[in-house]
Protein backbone atom coordinates (compact mmCIF):
# COMPACT_ATOMS: atom_id res chain seq x y z
CA UNK A 1 0.00 0.00 0.00
CA UNK A 2 2.79 2.40 0.91
CA UNK A 3 4.71 1.58 -2.29
CA UNK A 4 1.85 2.89 -4.38
CA UNK A 5 2.20 6.32 -2.76
CA UNK A 6 6.03 6.33 -2.81
CA UNK A 7 6.32 8.18 -6.18
CA UNK A 8 3.87 10.82 -5.03
CA UNK A 9 5.68 11.24 -1.77
CA UNK A 10 8.97 11.56 -3.61
CA UNK A 11 7.47 14.15 -5.96
CA UNK A 12 6.06 16.11 -3.03
CA UNK A 13 9.41 15.98 -1.30
CA UNK A 14 11.14 17.27 -4.42
CA UNK A 15 8.66 20.11 -4.69
CA UNK A 16 9.21 20.99 -1.05
CA UNK A 17 12.99 20.98 -1.47
CA UNK A 18 12.63 23.27 -4.47
CA UNK A 19 10.65 25.91 -2.57
CA UNK A 20 12.26 29.04 -1.26
CA UNK A 21 12.47 29.70 2.44
CA UNK A 22 9.73 32.33 2.34
CA UNK A 23 7.31 29.98 0.62
CA UNK A 24 8.08 27.23 3.09
CA UNK A 25 7.36 29.60 5.97
CA UNK A 26 4.10 30.69 4.32
CA UNK A 27 2.92 27.11 3.81
CA UNK A 28 3.76 26.17 7.40
CA UNK A 29 1.98 29.27 8.71
CA UNK A 30 -1.15 28.52 6.66
CA UNK A 31 -1.18 24.92 7.82
CA UNK A 32 -0.78 25.85 11.47
CA UNK A 33 -3.52 28.47 11.15
CA UNK A 34 -5.90 25.94 9.62
CA UNK A 35 -5.17 23.39 12.33
CA UNK A 36 -5.64 26.01 15.06
CA UNK A 37 -8.94 27.22 13.55
CA UNK A 38 -10.34 23.70 13.27
CA UNK A 39 -9.27 22.89 16.83
CA UNK A 40 -10.81 26.12 18.09
CA UNK A 41 -14.11 25.38 16.34
CA UNK A 42 -14.15 21.89 17.77
CA UNK A 43 -13.45 23.14 21.28
CA UNK A 44 -15.97 26.00 21.19
CA UNK A 45 -19.21 24.03 21.03
CA UNK A 46 -22.60 25.77 21.01
CA UNK A 47 -24.43 25.86 24.36
CA UNK A 48 -26.26 22.67 25.17
CA UNK A 49 -30.01 22.92 24.61
CA UNK A 50 -32.12 21.61 27.49
CA UNK A 51 -35.73 20.42 27.41
CA UNK A 52 -38.06 19.50 30.29
CA UNK A 53 -37.88 15.86 31.26
CA UNK A 54 -40.61 15.98 33.93
CA UNK A 55 -42.49 18.79 35.64
CA UNK A 56 -44.76 18.94 38.65
CA UNK A 57 -42.79 16.24 40.46
CA UNK A 58 -42.99 15.47 44.11
CA UNK A 59 -39.89 15.74 46.27
CA UNK A 60 -39.44 11.96 46.42
CA UNK A 61 -39.76 11.48 42.67
CA UNK A 62 -37.41 14.39 41.96
CA UNK A 63 -34.77 12.96 44.30
CA UNK A 64 -35.06 9.46 42.77
CA UNK A 65 -34.82 10.77 39.20
CA UNK A 66 -31.80 12.96 40.00
CA UNK A 67 -30.05 9.97 41.55
CA UNK A 68 -30.58 7.97 38.36
CA UNK A 69 -29.30 10.82 36.22
CA UNK A 70 -26.17 11.11 38.34
CA UNK A 71 -25.48 7.40 38.01
CA UNK A 72 -25.80 7.64 34.23
CA UNK A 73 -23.68 10.80 34.07
CA UNK A 74 -26.40 12.87 32.43
CA UNK A 75 -26.29 16.66 33.03
CA UNK A 76 -29.52 18.17 34.34
CA UNK A 77 -31.06 21.43 35.52
CA UNK A 78 -33.67 22.08 38.21
CA UNK A 79 -36.43 24.70 38.03
CA UNK A 80 -39.75 25.60 39.66
CA UNK A 81 -38.39 25.01 43.17
CA UNK A 82 -37.07 21.57 42.26
CA UNK A 83 -40.34 20.23 40.83
CA UNK A 84 -39.14 20.37 37.19
CA UNK A 85 -36.07 18.64 35.74
CA UNK A 86 -34.54 19.51 32.35
CA UNK A 87 -31.97 17.40 30.45
CA UNK A 88 -30.25 17.73 27.04
CA UNK A 89 -32.89 17.85 24.36
CA UNK A 90 -31.44 14.88 22.44
CA UNK A 91 -31.73 12.58 25.47
CA UNK A 92 -35.30 13.31 26.62
CA UNK A 93 -37.02 10.38 24.90
CA UNK A 94 -34.32 7.86 25.87
CA UNK A 95 -34.31 8.94 29.52
CA UNK A 96 -38.10 8.83 29.80
CA UNK A 97 -38.13 5.25 28.56
CA UNK A 98 -35.29 4.28 30.89
CA UNK A 99 -36.94 5.89 33.93
CA UNK A 100 -40.33 4.43 33.08
CA UNK A 101 -38.75 0.96 33.07
CA UNK A 102 -37.71 1.65 36.67
CA UNK A 103 -41.16 2.85 37.67
CA UNK A 104 -40.31 6.55 37.83
CA UNK A 105 -41.98 8.85 38.52
CA UNK A 106 -44.15 7.02 41.00
CA UNK A 107 -46.61 9.82 41.83
CA UNK A 108 -48.00 10.19 38.32
CA UNK A 109 -51.62 9.80 37.33
CA UNK A 110 -52.86 6.28 38.00
CA UNK A 111 -55.69 4.56 36.20
CA UNK A 112 -57.22 1.12 36.46
CA UNK A 113 -53.79 -0.36 37.13
CA UNK A 114 -54.72 0.24 40.76
CA UNK A 115 -56.62 -3.04 40.55
CA UNK A 116 -53.79 -5.01 38.94
CA UNK A 117 -52.68 -6.26 42.34
CA UNK A 118 -55.39 -7.40 44.67
CA UNK A 119 -54.92 -7.21 48.41
CA UNK A 120 -56.85 -8.94 51.15
CA UNK A 121 -58.73 -7.04 53.77
CA UNK A 122 -59.79 -4.12 51.56
CA UNK A 123 -63.05 -2.59 52.72
CA UNK A 124 -65.92 -1.61 50.49
CA UNK A 125 -65.20 2.07 51.14
CA UNK A 126 -61.58 1.65 49.99
CA UNK A 127 -62.78 -0.11 46.86
CA UNK A 128 -65.11 2.75 46.01
CA UNK A 129 -62.33 5.29 46.58
CA UNK A 130 -59.92 3.31 44.40
CA UNK A 131 -62.54 3.04 41.66
CA UNK A 132 -63.08 6.80 41.76
CA UNK A 133 -59.32 7.45 41.63
CA UNK A 134 -58.93 5.06 38.71
CA UNK A 135 -61.81 6.70 36.84
CA UNK A 136 -60.34 10.17 37.40
CA UNK A 137 -56.91 9.01 36.20
CA UNK A 138 -58.24 7.39 33.04
CA UNK A 139 -60.29 10.47 32.15
CA UNK A 140 -57.28 12.73 32.75
CA UNK A 141 -55.13 10.56 30.47
CA UNK A 142 -57.73 10.61 27.72
CA UNK A 143 -58.26 14.37 27.87
CA UNK A 144 -54.49 14.97 27.83
CA UNK A 145 -54.35 13.34 24.39
CA UNK A 146 -56.42 16.14 22.83
CA UNK A 147 -54.75 18.74 20.63
CA UNK A 148 -53.77 21.82 22.55
CA UNK A 149 -54.02 20.16 26.00
CA UNK A 150 -50.78 19.56 27.88
CA UNK A 151 -52.25 17.93 30.98
CA UNK A 152 -55.57 17.52 32.75
CA UNK A 153 -56.92 16.85 36.23
CA UNK A 154 -60.38 15.42 36.85
CA UNK A 155 -62.21 15.54 40.18
CA UNK A 156 -65.37 13.51 40.63
CA UNK A 157 -67.92 13.69 43.41
CA UNK A 158 -69.96 10.48 43.38
CA UNK A 159 -72.49 10.43 46.26
CA UNK A 160 -73.78 7.24 47.78
CA UNK A 161 -76.96 5.75 46.39
CA UNK A 162 -80.09 6.74 48.29
CA UNK A 163 -83.26 4.70 48.72
CA UNK A 164 -85.41 7.70 47.83
CA UNK A 165 -85.07 9.43 44.49
CA UNK A 166 -85.87 12.88 45.84
CA UNK A 167 -83.02 12.56 48.33
CA UNK A 168 -80.44 11.41 45.80
CA UNK A 169 -77.63 13.94 45.34
CA UNK A 170 -76.37 14.47 41.76
CA UNK A 171 -72.94 13.39 40.59
CA UNK A 172 -70.67 16.33 39.78
CA UNK A 173 -67.29 16.71 38.09
CA UNK A 174 -64.63 19.40 37.78
CA UNK A 175 -61.98 19.36 35.03
CA UNK A 176 -58.84 21.51 35.10
CA UNK A 177 -57.02 21.83 31.77
CA UNK A 178 -53.45 22.99 31.29
CA UNK A 179 -53.20 24.17 27.70
CA UNK A 180 -50.11 24.26 25.56
CA UNK A 181 -48.53 27.69 25.00
CA UNK A 182 -50.46 29.58 22.36
CA UNK A 183 -53.30 27.03 22.23
CA UNK A 184 -56.98 27.81 22.67
CA UNK A 185 -59.92 25.42 22.76
CA UNK A 186 -62.90 26.04 20.52
CA UNK A 187 -66.53 25.74 21.63
CA UNK A 188 -66.79 22.32 20.01
CA UNK A 189 -63.68 21.06 21.80
CA UNK A 190 -65.01 22.22 25.18
CA UNK A 191 -68.33 20.51 24.53
CA UNK A 192 -66.45 17.39 23.52
CA UNK A 193 -64.57 17.33 26.84
CA UNK A 194 -67.80 17.83 28.79
CA UNK A 195 -69.68 15.08 26.97
CA UNK A 196 -66.68 12.76 27.26
CA UNK A 197 -66.65 13.12 31.04
CA UNK A 198 -70.44 12.92 31.42
CA UNK A 199 -70.63 9.79 29.25
CA UNK A 200 -67.86 8.03 31.19
CA UNK A 201 -69.33 8.57 34.67
CA UNK A 202 -72.68 6.95 35.49
CA UNK A 203 -75.38 9.45 36.43
CA UNK A 204 -73.35 12.52 35.48
CA UNK A 205 -75.19 15.17 33.47
CA UNK A 206 -73.42 17.82 31.33
CA UNK A 207 -74.97 20.61 33.39
CA UNK A 208 -73.15 19.27 36.45
CA UNK A 209 -69.70 19.49 34.83
CA UNK A 210 -67.37 22.46 35.27
CA UNK A 211 -64.31 22.99 33.06
CA UNK A 212 -61.66 25.63 33.78
CA UNK A 213 -58.18 26.31 32.43
CA UNK A 214 -54.96 26.77 34.36
CA UNK A 215 -55.68 30.49 34.75
CA UNK A 216 -59.05 29.86 36.38
CA UNK A 217 -61.11 30.96 33.37
CA UNK A 218 -64.40 29.06 33.15
CA UNK A 219 -64.70 27.18 29.87
CA UNK A 220 -67.95 25.38 30.74
CA UNK A 221 -70.34 26.21 33.54
CA UNK A 222 -74.06 25.67 34.12
CA UNK A 223 -74.71 23.52 31.08
CA UNK A 224 -73.21 25.79 28.43
CA UNK A 225 -70.00 27.25 27.13
CA UNK A 226 -69.29 30.02 29.61
CA UNK A 227 -66.09 31.21 28.03
CA UNK A 228 -64.95 29.24 25.05
CA UNK A 229 -61.22 29.58 24.83
CA UNK A 230 -61.28 31.90 27.85
CA UNK A 231 -63.45 34.44 26.00
CA UNK A 232 -67.13 35.15 26.73
CA UNK A 233 -69.74 35.90 24.08
CA UNK A 234 -69.73 39.58 25.01
CA UNK A 235 -65.97 39.73 24.77
CA UNK A 236 -65.97 37.96 21.42
CA UNK A 237 -68.53 40.44 20.10
CA UNK A 238 -66.39 43.31 21.36
CA UNK A 239 -63.27 41.86 19.71
CA UNK A 240 -65.16 41.37 16.44
CA UNK A 241 -66.34 45.00 16.47
CA UNK A 242 -62.84 46.29 17.24
CA UNK A 243 -61.30 44.17 14.49
CA UNK A 244 -63.85 45.26 11.89
CA UNK A 245 -63.49 48.91 12.84
CA UNK A 246 -59.68 48.73 12.79
CA UNK A 247 -59.75 47.08 9.36
CA UNK A 248 -61.96 49.82 7.90
CA UNK A 249 -59.83 52.59 9.37
CA UNK A 250 -56.64 50.85 8.21
CA UNK A 251 -57.96 50.79 4.65
CA UNK A 252 -58.79 54.49 4.74
CA UNK A 253 -55.47 55.56 6.25
CA UNK A 254 -53.48 53.33 3.87
CA UNK A 255 -54.93 55.21 0.90
CA UNK A 256 -53.49 58.42 2.32
CA UNK A 257 -50.05 57.34 3.59
CA UNK A 258 -49.54 54.12 1.61
CA UNK A 259 -49.47 50.48 2.57
CA UNK A 260 -47.25 49.30 5.43
CA UNK A 261 -46.91 52.88 6.66
CA UNK A 262 -49.74 52.92 9.22
CA UNK A 263 -51.11 50.77 12.03
CA UNK A 264 -54.56 51.25 13.56
CA UNK A 265 -55.82 49.86 16.87
CA UNK A 266 -59.38 50.28 18.18
CA UNK A 267 -60.56 49.82 21.76
CA UNK A 268 -64.31 49.89 22.49
CA UNK A 269 -66.28 49.74 25.73
CA UNK A 270 -69.87 48.45 25.62
CA UNK A 271 -72.85 48.53 27.97
CA UNK A 272 -74.26 45.01 28.03
CA UNK A 273 -77.13 45.74 30.46
CA UNK A 274 -80.63 45.31 29.06
CA UNK A 275 -83.26 47.83 30.23
CA UNK A 276 -87.05 48.13 29.82
CA UNK A 277 -88.81 51.45 30.56
CA UNK A 278 -92.65 51.87 30.73
CA UNK A 279 -93.93 55.47 30.80
CA UNK A 280 -97.47 57.00 30.82
CA UNK A 281 -97.61 60.74 30.08
CA UNK A 282 -100.71 62.96 30.43
CA UNK A 283 -100.96 66.06 28.26
CA UNK A 284 -97.71 65.42 26.42
CA UNK A 285 -95.85 68.33 24.89
CA UNK A 286 -97.79 70.88 27.04
CA UNK A 287 -101.17 70.15 25.43
CA UNK A 288 -104.08 71.81 27.33
CA UNK A 289 -106.88 69.51 28.45
CA UNK A 290 -110.07 69.62 26.32
CA UNK A 291 -113.63 69.97 27.77
CA UNK A 292 -115.52 66.75 27.17
CA UNK A 293 -118.84 67.62 28.94
CA UNK A 294 -120.24 70.42 31.18
CA UNK A 295 -123.31 70.51 33.48
CA UNK A 296 -124.61 73.49 35.51
CA UNK A 297 -127.55 73.64 37.98
CA UNK A 298 -129.00 76.87 39.59
CA UNK A 299 -131.56 76.84 42.47
CA UNK A 300 -133.23 80.16 43.64
CA UNK A 301 -135.39 80.56 46.81
CA UNK A 302 -137.53 83.72 47.67
CA UNK A 303 -139.87 84.42 50.73
CA UNK A 304 -141.13 86.76 53.54
CA UNK A 305 -140.47 86.26 57.23
CA UNK A 306 -142.06 87.98 60.34
CA UNK A 307 -139.96 89.11 63.34
CA UNK A 308 -138.75 91.97 65.54
CA UNK A 309 -137.38 95.09 64.03
CA UNK A 310 -134.02 96.21 65.12
CA UNK A 311 -130.39 95.65 64.80
CA UNK A 312 -129.29 92.48 66.35
CA UNK A 313 -126.59 92.85 68.85
CA UNK A 314 -125.79 94.23 72.30
CA UNK A 315 -127.24 97.68 71.76
CA UNK A 316 -130.71 96.38 71.03
CA UNK A 317 -130.78 94.32 74.18
CA UNK A 318 -130.02 97.04 76.69
CA UNK A 319 -132.74 98.90 78.56
CA UNK A 320 -132.08 102.32 77.07
CA UNK A 321 -132.47 101.07 73.45
CA UNK A 322 -135.72 101.90 71.84
CA UNK A 323 -137.39 98.81 70.43
CA UNK A 324 -139.17 98.91 67.20
CA UNK A 325 -142.33 97.29 66.18
CA UNK A 326 -142.43 93.89 64.60
CA UNK A 327 -142.61 93.72 60.85
CA UNK A 328 -142.06 91.53 57.67
CA UNK A 329 -138.59 90.69 56.20
CA UNK A 330 -137.98 89.84 52.46
CA UNK A 331 -135.41 87.00 51.77
CA UNK A 332 -133.95 85.55 48.49
CA UNK A 333 -131.31 82.72 48.10
CA UNK A 334 -129.64 81.11 45.07
CA UNK A 335 -127.70 77.76 44.79
CA UNK A 336 -125.49 77.22 41.72
CA UNK A 337 -123.75 73.89 40.88
CA UNK A 338 -121.47 73.36 37.86
CA UNK A 339 -119.81 70.07 36.68
CA UNK A 340 -117.16 70.10 33.87
CA UNK A 341 -115.62 66.89 32.46
CA UNK A 342 -112.23 67.30 30.72
CA UNK A 343 -110.60 64.89 28.21
CA UNK A 344 -106.91 64.45 29.22
CA UNK A 345 -104.25 63.53 26.58
CA UNK A 346 -102.25 60.42 27.53
CA UNK A 347 -99.18 58.79 26.00
CA UNK A 348 -98.12 55.24 26.98
CA UNK A 349 -94.56 54.26 25.94
CA UNK A 350 -92.51 51.09 26.48
CA UNK A 351 -88.81 51.31 25.65
CA UNK A 352 -86.60 48.19 25.59
CA UNK A 353 -82.91 49.05 25.36
CA UNK A 354 -80.93 46.27 23.72
CA UNK A 355 -77.50 45.40 25.21
CA UNK A 356 -74.34 46.36 23.38
CA UNK A 357 -74.47 50.13 23.44
CA UNK A 358 -71.10 51.80 22.92
CA UNK A 359 -70.01 53.62 26.04
CA UNK A 360 -66.58 54.77 24.91
CA UNK A 361 -64.44 54.45 21.79
CA UNK A 362 -60.67 54.96 21.55
CA UNK A 363 -58.62 54.84 18.35
CA UNK A 364 -54.82 54.81 18.16
CA UNK A 365 -53.03 55.41 14.84
CA UNK A 366 -49.27 55.02 14.33
CA UNK A 367 -47.67 56.46 11.19
CA UNK A 368 -44.23 55.68 9.79
CA UNK A 369 -42.06 58.78 10.12
CA UNK A 370 -39.81 57.60 7.29
CA UNK A 371 -42.63 57.86 4.74
CA UNK A 372 -45.16 60.26 6.29
CA UNK A 373 -44.82 63.99 6.83
CA UNK A 374 -45.68 64.96 10.43
CA UNK A 375 -47.92 67.70 9.03
CA UNK A 376 -50.22 64.99 7.68
CA UNK A 377 -50.89 63.63 11.17
CA UNK A 378 -53.56 66.24 11.96
CA UNK A 379 -55.39 65.55 8.71
CA UNK A 380 -55.28 61.81 9.41
CA UNK A 381 -56.68 62.46 12.88
CA UNK A 382 -59.67 64.36 11.52
CA UNK A 383 -60.25 61.69 8.89
CA UNK A 384 -60.19 58.86 11.44
CA UNK A 385 -62.46 60.76 13.86
CA UNK A 386 -65.05 61.26 11.15
CA UNK A 387 -64.86 57.67 9.89
CA UNK A 388 -65.08 56.12 13.37
CA UNK A 389 -67.94 58.36 14.54
CA UNK A 390 -66.06 59.83 17.48
CA UNK A 391 -68.29 61.60 20.03
CA UNK A 392 -66.16 63.80 22.35
CA UNK A 393 -69.06 64.26 24.81
CA UNK A 394 -69.07 60.49 25.31
CA UNK A 395 -65.37 60.47 26.15
CA UNK A 396 -64.15 59.16 22.79
CA UNK A 397 -60.63 60.01 21.72
CA UNK A 398 -58.26 59.61 18.76
CA UNK A 399 -54.47 59.56 19.09
CA UNK A 400 -52.12 59.82 16.10
CA UNK A 401 -48.36 59.35 16.53
CA UNK A 402 -45.57 59.60 13.96
CA UNK A 403 -42.70 57.26 14.87
CA UNK A 404 -40.12 55.23 12.92
CA UNK A 405 -41.21 51.71 11.98
CA UNK A 406 -39.07 48.62 12.35
CA UNK A 407 -38.73 46.18 9.46
CA UNK A 408 -38.88 43.08 11.64
CA UNK A 409 -42.25 41.47 12.24
CA UNK A 410 -43.38 39.91 15.50
CA UNK A 411 -42.79 36.41 14.14
CA UNK A 412 -39.28 37.34 13.03
CA UNK A 413 -38.56 38.85 16.46
CA UNK A 414 -39.63 35.63 18.14
CA UNK A 415 -37.79 33.42 15.66
CA UNK A 416 -34.70 35.65 15.61
CA UNK A 417 -32.67 33.89 18.35
CA UNK A 418 -33.45 30.45 16.96
CA UNK A 419 -32.55 31.55 13.44
CA UNK A 420 -29.30 33.08 14.67
CA UNK A 421 -28.39 29.82 16.42
CA UNK A 422 -28.98 27.88 13.21
CA UNK A 423 -26.91 30.36 11.20
CA UNK A 424 -24.02 30.17 13.68
CA UNK A 425 -24.15 26.38 13.67
CA UNK A 426 -24.09 26.30 9.86
CA UNK A 427 -21.21 28.79 9.82
CA UNK A 428 -19.26 26.70 12.31
CA UNK A 429 -19.66 23.52 10.26
CA UNK A 430 -18.87 25.39 7.05
CA UNK A 431 -15.71 26.83 8.57
CA UNK A 432 -14.57 23.38 9.70
CA UNK A 433 -14.88 22.13 6.12
CA UNK A 434 -13.74 25.18 4.17
CA UNK A 435 -10.63 26.18 6.15
CA UNK A 436 -8.74 22.87 5.53
CA UNK A 437 -9.81 22.93 1.88
CA UNK A 438 -8.59 26.50 1.44
CA UNK A 439 -5.30 25.63 3.12
CA UNK A 440 -4.77 22.64 0.81
CA UNK A 441 -5.70 24.74 -2.21
CA UNK A 442 -3.21 27.43 -1.24
CA UNK A 443 -0.46 24.85 -0.74
CA UNK A 444 -1.25 23.25 -4.08
CA UNK A 445 -1.11 26.64 -5.83
CA UNK A 446 2.31 27.32 -4.32
CA UNK A 447 3.64 23.93 -5.40
CA UNK A 448 2.21 24.34 -8.89
CA UNK A 449 3.84 27.77 -9.21
CA UNK A 450 7.18 26.31 -8.11
CA UNK A 451 6.82 23.50 -10.63
CA UNK A 452 6.26 25.87 -13.53
CA UNK A 453 9.29 27.92 -12.42
CA UNK A 454 11.68 24.95 -12.87
CA UNK A 455 13.77 24.89 -16.14
CA UNK A 456 12.53 22.47 -18.79
CA UNK A 457 14.42 19.23 -19.41
CA UNK A 458 15.39 19.84 -23.08
CA UNK A 459 17.58 22.75 -21.96
CA UNK A 460 20.30 20.36 -20.89
CA UNK A 461 20.57 18.81 -24.36
CA UNK A 462 20.86 22.21 -26.04
CA UNK A 463 23.68 23.09 -23.66
CA UNK A 464 25.79 20.18 -24.99
CA UNK A 465 25.67 21.59 -28.53
CA UNK A 466 26.48 25.23 -27.84
CA UNK A 467 29.24 24.56 -25.30
CA UNK A 468 32.12 24.38 -27.87
CA UNK A 469 31.49 28.04 -28.75
CA UNK A 470 32.38 30.89 -26.45
CA UNK A 471 32.15 28.64 -23.41
CA UNK A 472 34.84 26.31 -24.78
CA UNK A 473 37.12 29.22 -25.59
CA UNK A 474 36.62 30.56 -22.13
CA UNK A 475 37.37 27.16 -20.69
CA UNK A 476 40.54 26.82 -22.84
CA UNK A 477 41.72 30.20 -21.78
CA UNK A 478 41.21 29.29 -18.21
CA UNK A 479 43.34 26.19 -18.59
CA UNK A 480 42.64 22.57 -18.09
CA UNK A 481 41.91 23.01 -14.44
CA UNK A 482 39.03 25.38 -15.23
CA UNK A 483 37.21 22.87 -17.40
CA UNK A 484 34.28 20.75 -16.21
CA UNK A 485 35.20 17.61 -14.34
CA UNK A 486 33.93 14.42 -15.75
CA UNK A 487 31.36 13.90 -13.03
CA UNK A 488 29.91 17.40 -13.37
CA UNK A 489 29.87 17.24 -17.16
CA UNK A 490 28.12 13.89 -17.11
CA UNK A 491 25.55 15.17 -14.61
CA UNK A 492 24.78 18.52 -16.30
CA UNK A 493 25.11 17.35 -19.99
CA UNK A 494 24.05 13.74 -20.20
CA UNK A 495 24.70 12.47 -23.72
CA UNK A 496 21.58 10.35 -23.63
CA UNK A 497 18.83 9.24 -21.23
CA UNK A 498 16.51 11.28 -19.02
CA UNK A 499 17.60 14.66 -17.63
CA UNK A 500 18.88 14.80 -14.07
CA UNK A 501 16.40 15.39 -11.31
CA UNK A 502 16.33 18.44 -9.10
CA UNK A 503 17.64 16.45 -6.17
CA UNK A 504 20.64 15.24 -8.15
CA UNK A 505 21.42 18.79 -9.21
CA UNK A 506 21.20 19.99 -5.62
CA UNK A 507 23.59 17.24 -4.46
CA UNK A 508 26.02 18.14 -7.24
CA UNK A 509 25.86 21.82 -6.28
CA UNK A 510 26.75 20.92 -2.70
CA UNK A 511 29.71 18.73 -3.73
CA UNK A 512 31.20 20.97 -6.47
CA UNK A 513 29.70 24.49 -6.37
CA UNK A 514 32.52 25.99 -8.49
CA UNK A 515 31.81 23.73 -11.44
CA UNK A 516 28.07 24.39 -11.29
CA UNK A 517 28.70 28.13 -11.19
CA UNK A 518 30.99 27.82 -14.23
CA UNK A 519 28.27 26.02 -16.20
CA UNK A 520 25.70 28.63 -15.27
CA UNK A 521 28.01 31.40 -16.45
CA UNK A 522 28.42 29.60 -19.74
CA UNK A 523 24.64 29.40 -20.18
CA UNK A 524 24.26 33.08 -19.44
CA UNK A 525 26.98 33.99 -21.97
CA UNK A 526 25.29 31.88 -24.63
CA UNK A 527 21.93 33.60 -24.05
Amino acid sequence: MLRRFAPYWELLRERWDGLSQNRRVAIVAVGLTAIFAVALLLLIQPPQQYAPLYSGLSADDAAAIIEQLRQQGVPYKLSNDGTAISVPVDQVAKLRLALAAQGLPKSGTLGFELFDRSSFGVTDFQQRVNYQRALEGELARTISQLDGVRSARVHLVIPEQSLFTEQQQPTTAAVVLQLKPGSRLTDEQVRGVVHLVSAAVPGLQPEHVTVVDESGNALWSGGGVAAAGGMSDHLKAQRAFETAMATQLQTIVARVVGNNNAAVQVSASFDWDQRQVDSEIYSPNGTQPQVRSQQERVQTTEGTTTGPIGVPGVDSNVDTYQEGAAGQNQQRSELRESTVNYELSRQVERVVQAPGKIQRLSVAVVLNSAAVDPAVAEQVRDLVAAAAGIVPERGDQVTVSVVPFTTATAEEAVAGPALMDRVLEAARIGAMVLIPLLALLFAWRVLAAQRTALPPAPRYEVATEVLPGPAAAAAGAAGPSAGLPGQAEAALKPPSGPPPTLRELQELAKKDPATVAHVVRAWLNEE
